[in-house]
């Protein structure tokens, strides 16, 4: 399932690079969280879009915790009412697994800025 690769920086986002090989192009920057920073990227194989959250998560003890419990969970749902990876990348050896990048479905906002702009009404429920 994940691809491992070692290639040239696709791009950088708000002075940080993205290390994910040439197969991505057009990254632009999103958004950013407690643990990441995300951004658009085009496959250039299909011309599917994709939100790719970059994390480095072995940073922190916690950070490793959550990124895992967040892999783990998204893998094992399968509904379509919860966003599913698509794709993972990340350096095939130990001593140079810094970073984790996680492929999903690009959408058109995000749960947050869903919630801020409208009320939620019955049919939300």
């Amino acid at each position: 399932f994940a691809n491992y690769c070692m290639m040239q920086c696709s791009g950088t986002v708000k002075g940080e690079s993205f290390n994910m090989g040439s197969r991505y192009t057009n990254l632009s920057f999103i958004g950013e969280g407690a643990y990441g920073k995300v951004a658009s990227v085009t496959d250039s194989n299909t011309g599917i879009k994709y939100a790719v959250k970059k994390t480095c998560p072995f940073e922190h003890q916690t950070y490793s915790q959550r990124t895992y419990r967040e892999i783990k969970i998204l893998l094992h749902f399968r509904h379509e009412n919860i966003i599913e990876i698509k794709n993972l990348i990340c350096n095939p050896t130990l001593d140079q697994l810094k970073e984790v990048y996680i492929f999903q479905t690009l959408m058109e906002t995000d749960l947050h800025r869903l919630l801020k702009g409208q009320k939620l009404g019955k049919d939300h429920i």
